[in-house]
C-alpha cells in the first residue's frame, strides 16, 4: 500500500509564512485495519511511515516555532488589549457626568436615598437610625465632594429613629453615642422628626441627655415607651417649642404613670395627635387641647375618649378607631365639635356591636364634609355595620364625601338610606363591603317614589 498525501491544508495563516500540514493519515482505512490489530507492515508501508515519522518531527520543531512566535505575539496583543481597556475606563471614569454634577442637583438625588418623614411616622417596623452600612453615612463615605455635600445637607440628617432595644449592651452604646451625637451635629439647627421606641425604661439610657440637646428642634415625634420614660422629658418641655406632631404610644402591658405625664404641656405648636385611648386621661397638653386641629384615638376607652373630645373644640380631622371595646350607649347630649369638616370612625375585632353609630350619634358636627364608616372584624364574618340614627342635631346637608368600608362584613340598608336621603349634597359615595344586597342598590337607584335621592352625586 502507498500513502497517497492529500492536497496540503494551510491554517488561517498566510501561504508565506505557515507551513504545509499534511491531512491526518488515521483517515486511510488502511491505517484504521492495522491499528486495530498486530499484523506485519508492508516494505511499502514501512518505508512510508518511517518517512511520515521524519518529516512530523521536522514539521513539529517548524510548528513549535511558529506557535512560540505566535503565542508571544498573542500575550503582547492581549496586554495592550487589557492597557488599552484601562485607559478607556479611566478616560469614561474621569468623564463620567456625576464628576460635574452641580451640588445643588447632588442634594436633590441624596434626598431620594435616605428617610423621609412619612417613613418614620407610618411604617410600621422601627427604622435604624444609626446603621453605618445605610444612608445617610454612606453618601458621606464615597468621595470627597460626595462627603462635603452630605455634611453641609442638614436635611439628610432630620429623620432619626431610635429602637433602644438594639442598643442596651453596654459595648454597643459607647459607638452608637458617638454616632448619635454626629447625626444630630450633622442636621444642626433643622426641624428634625423623631421616632423612639422601647419596650423597657430608658429614662437613664445613655442616649437620653444628647437627644435633649436636639429637643428645641423636635418638629414631629413618636413615641412607643413606657410612661416612665416620658416623664425624662418633662424637665425640658419647654423647649418642645417646634413640636408640631406628636403620636404617643405605650407599649403593650404597660399601664400608663398614676402622675400625668407633663412633657409636652408647654408644646404650643402642637396641632397633630395620635395617641391611645388608655393615655388620653394621663396626657397633658398645651392650652387642654385647645390647640389640636387633627385628631386620633386609638383603644377600647370611649369614657375616656369623649372626655378627651370636649376638651378640643377646634379640631377639624377626627378619626376614631376602636378596638376590643365594651358596648356603651350614645350620649344624651352630643359632644359639639364646631370645627370638625373630617370624621373617620373604625371599628376592629372584638369591638362592641354599634360602636360606630353610638359614637357617631354623640357628636355634633355642624360642619362634616367628609364621612368614613370602617368595620373590620376578622372573627365574624357574618357583623352587619350598623348605620347611625340621624338625630336633630345631625345637619347633613353639608356633607360632600361619604365612605362606606365593611370588606367581611353586610351593610345595613335602613340607617344608610336615611343617612344619604338627608346628606342632599352628597357628590362622593363609595361602598366598599362583603354583601351589598339588591334592595339596597335598589333603594339607590332614581324612580318616582325617590327622584330626591342624591341630586348632586358625581362619583359613585
Amino acid at each position: 500500500m502507498e500513502l497517497c498525501p492529500s492536497p496540503p491544508i494551510c491554517s488561517v495563516c498566510s501561504l508565506h509564512t505557515c507551513p504545509d500540514i499534511p491531512k491526518s493519515i488515521s483517515d486511510d482505512p488502511r491505517i484504521q485495519a492495522l491499528l486495530k490489530c498486530n499484523g506485519p507492515l508492508l516494505e511499502t508501508e514501512r518505508a512510508s511511515l518511517l518517512a511520515t515519522a521524519s518529516e512530523s518531527l521536522n514539521l513539529l520543531s517548524v510548528l513549535k516555532e511558529k506557535i512560540d512566535h505566535a503565542q508571544q505575539t498573542l500575550n503582547a496583543l492581549l496586554d495592550g488589549q487589557a492597557k488599552v481597556t484601562e485607559n478607556l475606563h479611566a478616560a469614561k471614569t474621569l468623564l463620567h457626568p456625576v464628576r460635574s454634577i452641580p451640588d445643588d442637583v447632588l442634594r436633590h438625588i441624596f434626598s431620594f436615598c435616605v428617610h423621609e418623614v412619612y417613613d418614620l411616622l407610618e411604617e410600621r417596623d422601627t427604622l435604624n437610625s444609626l446603621d453605618s452600612r445605610h444612608p445617610p453615612w454612606t453618601l458621606s463615605q464615597v468621595c470627597r465632594s460626595w462627603r462635603r455635600v452630605s455634611l453641609s445637607t442638614a436635611s439628610l440628617w432630620r429623620c432619626l429613629s431610635i429602637d433602644f432595644e438594639q442598643y442596651l449592651k453596654p459595648k454597643d452604646v459607647h459607638l452608637h453615642q458617638f454616632m448619635l451625637g454626629l447625626h444630630l451635629q450633622r442636621a444642626r439647627q433643622y426641624q428634625l422628626t423623631i421616632r423612639l421606641s422601647s419596650v423597657k425604661d430608658v429614662s437613664s439610657h445613655a442616649f437620653i441627655p444628647i437627644l435633649l440637646t436636639s429637643i428645641p428642634y423636635w418638629k414631629h415625634l413618636r413615641t412607643c415607651i413606657p410612661s416612665k420614660s416620658l416623664a425624662a422629658l418633662s424637665t425640658y418641655g419647654s423647649y418642645l417649642e417646634s413640636l408640631l406632631y406628636l403620636e404617643v404610644y405605650l407599649p403593650e402591658d404597660h399601664a400608663a404613670s398614676p402622675t400625668g405625664i407633663h412633657a409636652f404641656e408647654m408644646a404650643q405648636s402642637l396641632r397633630i395627635l395620635e395617641i391611645e385611648s388608655t393615655l388620653c386621661h394621663h396626657v397633658y397638653l398645651p392650652d387642654g387641647g385647645h390647640g389640636l386641629t387633627d385628631l386620633t384615638i386609638h383603644g377600647p376607652f370611649i369614657k375616656h375618649i369623649f372626655s378627651f373630645l370636649r376638651k378640643t373644640p377646634n379640631v377639624k380631622k377626627l378619626k376614631l378607631y376602636f378596638e376590643a371595646s365594651k358596648p356603651f350607649e350614645r350620649l344624651n347630649s352630643p359632644i359639639l365639635m364646631p370645627q370638625v369638616t373630617k370624621l373617620v370612625i373604625s371599628e376592629w375585632d372584638e369591638v362592641a356591636p354599634s360602636s360606630i353609630a353610638h359614637l357617631f350619634e354623640s357628636l355634633e358636627l355642624p360642619k362634616l364634609s367628609s364621612l368614613t364608616f370602617d368595620l373590620d372584624n376578622e372573627d365574624s364574618d357574618g357583623t352587619v355595620l350598623v348605620f347611625p340614627e340621624i338625630l336633630p342635631h345631625h345637619r347633613c346637608h353639608k356633607l360632600r364625601r361619604l365612605e362606606v368600608v365593611a370588606s367581611r362584613s353586610k351593610v345595613g340598608k335602613p340607617g344608610l338610606i336615611d343617612l344619604l336621603t338627608r346628606a342632599t349634597n352628597l357628590k362622593h359615595f363609595a361602598v366598599s363591603a362583603k354583601i351589598v344586597e339588591k334592595d339596597l342598590l335598589s333603594a339607590l337607584t332614581r324612580s318616582n317614589d325617590n327622584d330626591d335621592i342624591l341630586p348632586e352625586l358625581q362619583y359613585l
